[in-house]
């Protein structure tokens, strides 16, 4: 939690550099030893499908645009059921 300047306390979510670099890479290697192990087992289930995905989703959590976007949605959609009091976006769409 954080304090907005207002005084509000706020939810934060920080972007580290090149992380999306680093969830390809590990989406990579995953596949990569599904892939080995499925040879050596002689299984006939792609188990590389379930990384993709499980990737799909991790990277869908990268773009947070997208999850801007869907905050300021959430927050017009909560006013008009009255189910969150204060609900903030820093972009507008």
């Amino acid at each position: 939690m954080a304090n907005a300047v207002d005084g509000r306390d706020v939810a934060v979510k920080v972007q580290r550099p090149n992380l999306r670099h680093v969830v390809f890479r590990d989406i990579y290697i995953m596949r990569v030893g599904l892939d080995i192990s499925q040879q050596v087992t002689k299984r006939k289930s792609d188990l590389r499908l379930y990384v993709d995905e499980v990737g799909k989703g991790l990277v869908g959590e990268l773009d947070y645009t997208l999850e801007a976007a869907n905050a300021v949605e959430f927050m017009v959609i909560s006013d008009i059921i009255n189910f969150i009091k204060h609900l903030t976006s820093p972009l507008k769409r």
